[in-house]
């Protein structure tokens, strides 16, 4: 009876440990990742607005990371990001602060989750109203798309991709479910043996 019961307990314990454990976040790229050949939209000035528009993998949407290049450049004015969603509520929006972004690299912009994002199109707007000339920064692209993204450069369709990631949170992974199983079960039988030999 004991015996039962402890292989009952360990059964229970493995299953409630994985599925706790099994909640993860996960990072996707709107670009094809095969792709290296980087490009740029050139000087985001006040006459541009890039329009990308993608469809979310998962549920929990929660941040957009976008590669800004500021050519090192001072002064810089602000870049303006809008992400909405298809009924073209704002999801998020910021004045980004261009001289404190690292240049070349990705920005990071979060937000409070949005639970049902899965398989909802979503769409990140950016311009910089204030840019003239050279005084501008960029926005980094890839020379091919992925699947489920549109580029629109003043309302005209892009054969290529922003460099743009999104983040999802909190989201229940069944790949990740089995290993922890299978890792917590050979701890748990490793124990037993152990304790048995000894």
């Amino acid at each position: 009876m004991k015996k039962k019961f402890l292989i009952a307990l360990g059964l229970v314990v493995i299953l409630v440990m994985s599925v706790l454990y099994s909640y993860t976040d996960v990072t996707e790229s709107y670009y094809d990742t095969e792709s290296t050949q980087t490009t740029n939209i050139g000087n985001l000035t006040k006459d541009k607005e890039v329009r990308l528009e993608f469809i979310a993998d998962k549920n929990n949407l929660g941040s957009i990371s976008l590669m800004i290049g500021t050519y090192s450049r001072a002064n810089l004015p602000t870049m303006d990001v809008q992400i909405l969603d298809e009924e073209q509520r704002i999801v998020a929006q910021k004045s980004i602060n261009l001289m404190d972004v690292t240049d070349n690299s990705y920005y990071k912009l979060s937000f409070v989750p949005y639970k049902e994002s899965e398989n909802r199109t979503f769409s990140v707007i950016l311009s910089s109203p204030e840019a003239i000339g050279e005084n501008a920064a960029t926005i980094y692209t890839y020379q091919s798309k992925g699947d489920s993204t549109h580029l629109y450069l003043n309302g005209v369709e892009q054969n290529y991709s922003l460099a743009c990631r999104a983040s999802y949170y909190n989201n229940f992974d069944v790949a990740t479910l089995v290993v922890l199983m299978y890792f917590i079960a050979l701890i748990i039988f490793f124990i037993i043996f152990i304790y048995k030999i000894l």
